[in-house]
């Protein structure tokens, strides 16, 4: 695409209509996130590129750059858009070079599709890697087992590691299902006790918490509630592995479940998220972490929260008060398994 001065688009050749699903007349006029649907381009009245989101967006910061130095600027922009079925992620490689047309300056915004090769990135960091670390701890076992008689204690501990093998791999398929499309949901009447109790006793032998305290759950309320309990189940999941990972030693990580009007759980950590990390939380290749690639648990627990438990995922993180996610649920669900 061609933008003028006022990053607004110019042109937009077929690739870019192709890719949007949107035709060149719809596109003229409009700026970058407004083209692409970012679900942050209306949080501030002057649009985009204004709002304190578009300070971390790869495509703004290659737009501000190349403006200012008259040079070609490449970077990586992550964000989310909205779609006729929720809210879906959109992993770019952007390109920005100056142009000078009878004096007056405009940028050519050249853009790559590389959410796949950002998925597969992901996989390969998190996946293969938490499990072949699973799976060590497993051989470990194995290994000294005959050497200490019965060994009821490794045999509890084998099943832990075991358990933990097999939620990465469903977690990783759930996951995949979800973005195409494809997740089932099968919603039925169930007790959030025992799936609280079922997910403390799971990651309070994780290797996360080595060093951290995984407090037992703190539930009032009535606990009886219609969803889907093992999406629901791989939502806190990854709450609890993210919130036990951002937690120093000695410090603790508390799930609660409380219920007024709605069904709402809570992971509670007691760090406090720096502001660049708040405001990428939920990107599927935003990494709290160098090099990790990890943000996917907590886009994840966004997708299956909101795309298919039909419910609201918010957190807050503050100096003193720690972070705390939370999860709110209808009071009732459709028992279609249709997810779209």
């Amino acid at each position: 695409m061609v933008l003028n001065g006022e990053r607004q688009i110019v042109l937009a050749n077929d690739k870019l209509h192709a890719l949007l699903g949107r035709t060149g007349g719809e596109l003229v006029g409009l700026r970058f996130g407004e083209a692409v649907d970012c679900i942050h381009r209306d949080d501030d009245p002057a649009g985009c590129g204004t709002t304190r989101f578009c300070r971390l967006c790869g495509a703004a910061k290659a737009m501000a750059r190349c403006a200012a130095q008259g040079l070609k600027q490449v970077e990586e922009c992550n964000l989310s858009r909205r779609e006729a079925e929720g809210v879906a992620a959109l992993d770019l490689r952007v390109w920005a070079t100056p142009m000078l047309i009878a004096g007056e300056p405009f940028t050519v915004f050249a853009v790559r599709d590389v959410t796949d090769e950002k998925r597969r990135q992901v996989l390969e960091r998190i996946f293969f890697h938490d499990l072949v670390n699973a799976a060590g701890g497993l051989r470990g076992i194995l290994e000294i087992w005959p050497e200490l008689g019965d060994g009821d204690d490794l045999k509890t501990l084998a099943v832990d590691v075991v358990d933990q093998i097999v939620e990465e791999i469903e977690s990783q398929r759930d996951l995949a299902a979800a973005e195409r499309g494809d997740l089932e949901l099968r919603p039925r009447p169930v007790d959030a006790r025992p799936i609280l109790e079922r997910l403390c006793a799971l990651y309070g032998h994780h290797a996360v918490a080595t060093g951290r305290r995984l407090a037992p759950p703190r539930i009032s309320g009535d606990t009886r509630i219609v969803t889907d309990d093992a999406i629901l189940h791989r939502v806190l999941g990854n709450l609890v592995k993210n919130a036990l990972e951002a937690s120093l030693a000695d410090q603790a990580v508390t799930v609660s479940y409380h219920r007024e009007t709605t069904p709402t759980f809570t992971v509670h950590n007691e760090t406090v998220m720096p502001e660049a990390v708040q405001l990428q939380m939920f990107q599927r290749s935003f990494s709290t972490k160098q090099g990790s690639g990890r943000g996917v648990g907590s886009y994840s627990v966004r997708l299956l929260t909101e795309r298919y438990l039909g419910g609201q995922v918010s957190f807050v993180s503050l100096p003193g008060a720690g972070t705390t996610f939370t999860i709110q649920l209808p009071t009732s669900v459709a028992t279609s398994t249709d997810s779209g």
